[in-house]
């Protein structure tokens, strides 16, 4: 009789070990689950702050070209940026004020699979070469 009640509190206590440990298991691959979302979440915020950094750098380059030859003519051209690259594009319009070029830049950064578009308008003061930025603005793609 001894031997009989030893085998039924084993077999209580191995479906009693059992479901704790599947919760236990259901737990962690929740958990890791959980911090590979978020993990792949930073990383995508972090390319997309790269993506942003590249099309910056375009605009300001293209800003530097401008500065340096106020009467260029509408160019396009890649910059890499590290491993990244930014497409920039430099239109030259038609000002109402003769004594002013008016630029639009167009600058495409891309980082790793993802984009930032951002468009920067310069005046340039065609006498003094003084160029501002008139404004900017972030384009969706």
């Amino acid at each position: 009789m001894y031997a009989s009640f030893s085998s039924r509190t084993g077999q209580a206590t191995l479906s009693f070990v059992l479901l704790i440990g599947g919760i236990i298991i259901e737990v962690a691959i929740a958990g890791s689950f959980l911090v590979y979302a978020l993990s792949n979440t930073r990383l995508s915020e972090k390319m997309l702050f790269r993506a942003r950094i590249a099309a910056e750098a375009g605009l300001r380059d293209a800003q530097l070209r401008i500065t340096r030859n106020k009467e260029i003519d509408s160019v396009s051209y890649n910059l890499d940026v590290g491993s990244d690259r930014a497409t920039v594009n430099v239109v030259r319009g038609i000002s109402a004020d003769p004594a002013f070029y008016t630029y639009t830049i167009i600058s495409h950064g891309v980082a790793s699979g993802r984009n930032k578009k951002l468009q920067a308008i310069i005046s340039v003061n065609a006498s003094t070469g003084v160029a501002t930025v008139s404004a900017l603005n972030d384009l969706s793609l």
